[in-house]
């Protein structure tokens, strides 16, 4: 087989490929910076009085944060134990 045989289909789909591509960029829109300024300032919603930071009448809280478990063979991966 002749080598212009075998060449002629890839140089035809690399031509197909780039007349895609060159339409799909060019159709894209792209929305301006007023748009996204004003969607910024849309979705600037303040949070839920639930989720606020209570302010205690005592002054200092103090939390309780306990040790982590000591670990255990029972509960680290065989992958790490050894052979």
């Amino acid at each position: 087989m002749e080598a212009r045989t075998l060449t002629r289909p890839a140089a035809t789909l690399a031509s197909l490929l780039r007349q895609q591509v060159t339409t799909t960029t060019t159709a894209v829109p792209r929305r301006g910076h007023k748009t996204f300024s004003r969607t910024k300032r849309a979705l600037n919603i303040p949070p839920h009085p639930d989720f606020l930071p209570s302010t205690p009448a005592a002054g200092d809280t103090i939390i309780y944060n306990p040790p982590s478990a000591a670990p255990t063979v029972y509960h680290t991966p065989f992958k790490f134990l050894p052979a």
